[in-house]
């Protein structure tokens, strides 16, 4: 068999065993740019992967959130919302009324306690009655102004001649014993109003009975609640007829005067923590502002999932708080909003 290495086909697309064959023109042609731009659509997830870790190589970022101070607040009393006044995104101010709260077992508490007070009173009133020892008072200080009246009288008929000494004598023993039923009257009066061991235990049931009922009426239309802090309510946990325990959440508050910028930072770029160097933080829609570093990073913990990027390994991180330099614009003063923070180029030199 003999082998040949050359074919003796015609390498001419346009001839056929040496006869011409005549081609018609294409009904459509296709330019040659489209080829590439078909070639560069399919290739673009390649380049644009390439390009991501090229940028992750030799520039620094890192995604951190918008943080502000929460005070969360609780409920000081048992009892029912009556009234709600707070809604998210509200600005409240230090004292503002949040909300107001009953306690709809008020008036059964408020009737046994009046009538016991009813029977305290009764039993009093009948059994300790000082009555005829203040008539008696009286009508002794009566008697004693009398008494010195006529004694008076004897002194000026005795200075003009018209009366003996013995007469004054007798007008002043008559005061004397005046005085004396006075005194007597006093003291009577005294022991009847000095209480008895059981009378003094039922003063202070009572007493304590006043005081718990003058604390229901001060209650009984509601407690009004009003807010410990000033800033922006982020969340309400609490509506209207909402039955609620002593300590149970009623609202979130963030102070917007403490915002400030948390990011994780991945440990090898632990460098660029500088005091004071700046950085720049890129909010979502491409604002870019200045910002440095709080101090020294204290705390590692792996990066929130919901800050994650697709590719991005879940791995522990360095927190690390920032300070922006100028105030952070309004419009961006959302609790948990997404930044990017650049730190700076990699550079191997």
């Amino acid at each position: 068999m003999k082998v040949r290495f050359t074919s003796g086909k015609s390498r001419d697309p346009f001839q056929e065993k040496g006869v011409r064959i005549p081609y018609a023109p294409a009904r459509r042609t296709f330019p040659r740019w489209r080829w590439y731009f078909v070639v560069l659509l399919v290739s673009s997830p390649l380049l644009f992967f390439i390009a991501k870790v090229s940028v992750g190589v030799f520039w620094a970022t890192s995604p951190g959130v918008i943080f502000m101070e929460k005070t969360p607040i609780n409920s000081p009393t048992s009892g029912v919302l009556m009234e709600v006044h707070l809604r998210e995104g509200q600005h409240i101010a230090l004292g503002d009324v949040m909300a107001k709260v009953a306690d709809p077992t008020l008036e059964m508490k408020r009737a046994p306690l009046t009538a016991e007070r009813k029977v305290l009173m009764d039993y009093a009133s009948r059994h300790i009655s000082t009555e005829p020892f203040r008539d008696a008072l009286v009508l002794a200080e009566r008697v004693l102004k009398e008494e010195k009246a006529y004694r008076s009288k004897i002194q000026e008929l005795v200075n003009a001649g018209a009366a003996t000494k013995a007469d004054l004598n007798e007008a002043q023993k008559r005061v004397l014993r005046a005085e004396s039923d006075v005194i007597k009257a006093k003291i009577d009066l005294n022991l009847a109003l000095a209480p008895s061991g059981e009378y003094k235990s039922q003063q202070v049931r009572l007493a304590q009975i006043d005081g718990e009922l003058a604390a229901m009426a001060d209650i009984m239309g509601g407690v009004a609640l009003a807010s410990p802090v000033s800033g922006v309510v982020l969340a309400v946990f609490a509506v209207v007829n909402q039955a609620l325990a002593q300590g149970a959440p009623l609202a979130v508050v963030a102070d917007p005067q403490t915002a400030s910028i948390v990011t994780f930072l991945n440990p090898k770029d632990l460098g660029f923590v500088e005091k004071g160097k700046k950085v720049r933080i890129r909010f979502p829609e491409g604002t870019m502002v200045e910002a440095f570093p709080v101090g020294r990073p204290t705390l590692a913990e792996p990066a929130p999932s919901s800050l994650s990027k697709p590719l991005t390994e879940i791995r522990q991180t360095v927190r690390v708080t920032l300070s922006t330099r100028s105030p952070i614009p309004e419009a961006f003063l959302v609790e948990g909003l997404p930044v990017t923070v650049h730190w700076g180029g990699r550079w191997p030199w």
